[in-house]
């Protein structure tokens, strides 16, 4: 058992040995970095302990990370030391307090916010970026799956998801807005040859700056869906829209339209256009055995 495996190089073998060939391989890399940087490249893995592990997630919450956030450094942590488990480069894994998951409603962008955004990206002189929020907004896409569009992938009204995160190949239409932007960007080698880290990098900017710290990149999926739901799209067509496998993971938007149950009291107070039927009774005959 080594006692003097460093926090750096037991990131550089989990990379090699554990996320190489994995869709997520930059993220939990980008992710180690930050958190070897933060409990010290030149700790030793086996003098890491609970109370080292507490004052890490005490100090990105000072910072003002989501629980979300922070669970997904230390679910790379934990990777990162189980791997140092079962190569006996530590006896055990010390105990990592993951936080308690939100409960409330799932964060997305009013009008305004989504001006600001955009207008800060133009700003700061991010066409791409600026076109990749509007693509999102307006089409639920997940950030990884906008980035694998080839031009093969969107037509002049629609935009096709082949690799998503269930399997399943999935198309919609494009707005006016994002057809207009898709147009302009014909002549590049792909809808947006952007890199995803950077892109991550450069949201975290862009909500530092206007002051949303609960605001991930995520939210504008979830912008688009609370949208269309509270514009008066059915669950079932949002479902089918972003791509969802099971209707229960659709409806946490369902709340967002209260107003879709008021149509049903018309329907109770609709007048009959003919003389009911009494239950039991054959018109025309006698209630037979």
């Amino acid at each position: 058992m080594s006692n003097h495996l460093t926090l750096s190089q037991l990131r550089d073998k989990t990379i090699a040995r554990v996320w190489a060939d994995q869709k997520t391989a930059k993220l939990s890399a980008y992710l180690a970095g930050r958190i070897v940087a933060e409990l010290g490249k030149t700790k030793a893995v086996s003098c890491l302990t609970a109370r080292d592990i507490d004052r890490f997630i005490e100090t990105l919450e000072a910072k003002g990370n989501s629980n979300g956030t922070i669970n997904r450094q230390l679910a790379v942590l934990s990777k990162m030391l189980h791997f140092a488990r079962t190569r006996e480069y530590i006896s055990a894994v010390p105990h990592i307090a993951f936080k308690r998951a939100g409960k409330g409603r799932d964060r997305f962008l009013s009008v305004e916010e989504e001006s600001k955004v955009l207008a800060l990206l133009r700003l700061w002189s991010r066409d791409d970026e600026h076109d990749l929020v509007v693509f999102l907004l307006d089409t639920g896409a997940r950030v990884g799956e906008a980035l694998k569009l080839t031009w093969q992938d969107v037509a002049v009204t629609r935009a096709t998801f082949r690799d998503t995160k269930n399997g399943a190949t999935r198309s919609v239409p494009l707005t006016h807005r994002v057809a207009m932007i898709m147009k302009a960007r014909e002549g590049m080698a792909r809808p947006f040859d952007l890199d995803y880290q950077r892109v991550r990098l450069l949201w975290d900017r862009v909500r530092q700056h206007l002051g949303l710290p609960d605001v991930v990149i995520h939210s504008l999926r979830h912008t688009c869906a609370s949208r269309l739901v509270q514009r008066g799209a059915s669950i079932q067509y949002v479902k089918e829209w972003l791509g969802h496998k099971t209707l229960s993971m659709t409806m946490r938007y369902a709340h967002l339209a209260p107003e879709s149950l008021d149509s049903m009291v018309a329907l109770l107070e609709q007048q009959p256009t003919e003389k009911p039927r009494h239950l039991g009774v054959v018109e025309g005959g006698s209630n037979g055995a």
